[in-house]
This record gives structure tokens, sequence and C-alpha cells, in this order.
């Protein structure tokens, strides 16, 4: 009888730690609302190409620290974070100057700052005080300096990365990819010519050999060797989930909280 108790006892400790890993697992997966309904069609005629720039030698010096991260509570007893960056060498709230960016959806606000909390979409802020919903100090946080068309600057002086010193979950040594652009949704001109960008840390792409798999709604569409932004073209009007990975040298998956991506958008 004692026996057959404890093995119940063990039986239920063990299944409450798969229940565990897997609400764990599940947690860290994207799971946005409004995916694609099953069967829609991807387009067969999908381009997606690299967007070649010209060096704007005028941003490398363009750079963002955090200054303040302040956690108070509103007026209904929840918490919310301020944050206060400093911002050098560029100016918040302007229209980014690029002559090849007529074609990109552009932010009438102008130049701002991409924050992304935790796997979810970003947040685009146009001043360097930011206060959002939520505790943020035990949350993972990447913010980076973008162009007014929503074009990250890739420099490593431009982006900011928070992981909490109490997060056993995620080495910030590892290789990360966050997801960036598309978001949201395009018509008219905008729809005709969409931007593909993204933000790796610590992979250091083209010399690590890693690669960034693309899957529009499921289905591999590109494998990306250079960290660049891209265009991506041929897209009929409907609802899309992008799905990015970051992949080794021969093609295994790697490993980490944030190697994989997703983003919803739509065309209208």
């Amino acid at each position: 009888m004692k026996k057959s108790v404890f093995l119940s006892f063990v039986n239920v400790i063990m299944m409450g730690l798969v229940l565990t890993s897997c609400a764990f697992e599940e947690a860290r997966k994207k799971t946005y609302d409004n995916l694609p309904p099953t069967g829609q069609e991807l387009p067969s005629d999908i381009d997606i190409n690299p967007w070649e720039m010209d060096h704007d030698s005028s941003l490398d010096e363009a750079s963002l620290s955090l200054d303040t991260m302040m956690v108070s509570l509103d007026a209904a007893g929840n918490p919310v974070t301020t944050l206060i960056f400093n911002v050098k060498n560029y100016t918040l709230g302007m229209p980014s100057h690029h002559g090849d960016s007529i074609h990109l959806a552009n932010s009438s606000g102008g130049q701002h700052i991409h924050l992304i909390i935790e796997d979810k979409p970003y947040q685009a802020h146009y001043t360097n005080k930011i206060t959002v919903e939520g505790d943020l100090s035990s949350k993972v946080f990447l913010a980076f300096l973008s162009r007014s068309y929503h074009l990250s600057l890739k420099h490593e002086a431009a982006h900011y990365l928070h992981v909490p010193t109490n997060r056993s979950d995620i080495n910030p040594t590892n290789s990360m990819l966050f997801a960036s652009r598309p978001k949201g949704a395009y018509k008219g001109e905008d729809a005709e010519s969409i931007l593909l960008d993204f933000f790796l840390i610590n992979a250091n792409m083209p010399k690590s050999g890693y690669e960034v798999v693309v899957k529009i709604n499921g289905e591999t569409t590109a494998r990306l060797a250079e960290w660049t932004p891209y265009v991506m073209t041929g897209l009929t009007a409907g609802d899309y989930v992008l799905d990015l990975e970051l992949q080794g040298k021969t093609g295994e998956k790697l490993g980490g909280m944030y190697t994989t991506a997703s983003q919803n958008f739509s065309i209208q």
C-alpha cells in the first residue's frame, strides 16, 4: 500500500512537471490573434529581395542607451513602467531622408524607437520617454532606433537589450532574433512594396554563416544570408503570418528563447 501511494505521489509530481514545462513552452510560443483562414493560398509570385541602400555615414554616431527605468502604480493600482532613453546624434519625430524610401510605408510621426517587449509585436515611440503598462523589470525587452519608414539602425550603439538577472530561461550571450516589419495593415501604394526587417543579437551575419528562414503562412519562401533590409513584392489582398527562424551553418535550428519570431500583417 505504501509503495502504491508513493508511486502515485511520484506520478503526480512528474505530471505536474510535464504540464509546467508545456505551459512554459506555450508561453514562449508566439500566439497572435487574427491568424489567416485555413486553406488561404499563398501567391506564387512573391519576391523577397535585398534593398540596396547607399551607406549613410551621418547615422554612424547615432546611439541609444537606457537612462532610467522606474516602475510605479497607476490610479487603479496596476504597475506601469517608465523608460527614459538617452538618444544621441539622432532626432526623434522628424522624417528620415532617403530617396528610395518613397515606395515604403512611412510614419507621419517621423523617426522613432521600436520597443519589443518579450516576443510581442513592437510599439513605436516618438520621444525618449516611454510609459507602458506592466512591470518591465522582470521582462526581456529590446529597443532600437528606427527611421520613419520603420527600418532599424543596425549598428551596435543603436539598440538597448534588457535581460533581467533573475531570468534563468535566457542567456544574454546567445543569438537572438526579433521580428520588426512587416506589421499591421497595408493598402494602396504602401502594399506594393513591403519592408521585411528584423533585429539580430549575437548572430554576426553573414560572417557566422547563420541564415534567417522566412515562412509566410507556413510556407518557406526564402533563406536570407545577410542582416540587411529586404523588400517583399507580389503579395495579394489577405491576412498573413510571417515566421522567421534563425538557423545554423548547416541548417540546424538554434536553441534559445528568441531564435524564432512571428508577426501578423494584412494587405487590403
